[in-house]
């Protein structure tokens, strides 16, 4: 398997500290860790058509600002 994008590797760390901050059951908490889990194989499974491969510094973005 290969690596998260780096945008989602932040949210996976963050994740646990997140969720024990959340006031639920234990049992919907594990539904929801489940889910998230689900997601993120997903995202991982088809990050080709939902991420950049590669980050072009001289493309505008989505404001029309210049990439750095």
């Amino acid at each position: 398997m290969t690596s998260l994008p780096w945008c989602l590797n932040g949210f996976t760390v963050k994740l646990p500290e997140l969720l024990s901050s959340v006031n639920m059951e234990e049992d919907a908490l594990n539904k929801l860790q489940q889910k998230l889990l689900d997601i993120l194989k997903f995202l991982q499974k088809n990050q080709a058509h939902f991420f950049l491969s590669a980050y072009d510094g001289d493309s505008k973005g989505a404001d029309g600002a210049k990439g750095k």
